[in-house]
C-alpha cells in the first residue's frame, strides 16, 4: 500500500509538472492525436489504476477524457480495469 501511494505521488508530481504544456493543444503539443499523445496515455493509465484524481487540474483532467475516447485506449483500460479487478479479489479472497 505505501509503495501505491509513493507511485500515486510520483505521478502526480510529474503530471502536475506537465499541465502547462496542455495549454496550447487539443492534444500534448498538437492539434491532432500523436505520438506523443500515445507516450502520455501509460502514466496516465498508471495514476488512474493508482486511484490518482485528475479533478484539481482541468485541462489534463479534460486531455484524459478525450484520451479516454481514443477506442484503443478504450479497450485497453475496461480491460485492464476488469484484470486488476480479479486480482484484487483474488487477494482479498487469500
Amino acid at each position: 500500500k505505501a509503495q501505491a501511494e509513493a507511485g500515486r505521488k510520483r505521478l502526480k508530481e510529474l503530471l502536475t509538472a506537465a499541465v502547462p504544456l496542455f495549454k496550447a493543444s487539443k492534444f500534448f503539443l498538437n492539434p491532432e492525436m500523436s505520438l506523443a499523445d500515445c507516450a502520455m496515455a501509460s502514466p496516465l493509465v498508471n495514476f488512474a489504476h493508482l486511484g490518482g484524481e485528475l479533478s484539481r487540474h482541468p485541462r489534463l483532467n479534460a486531455y484524459w477524457a478525450r484520451m479516454c475516447e481514443w477506442p484503443p485506449l478504450a479497450q485497453t483500460l475496461e480491460f485492464e480495469t476488469r484484470a486488476i479487478e480479479k486480482a484484487r479479489a483474488r487477494a482479498a479472497g487469500a
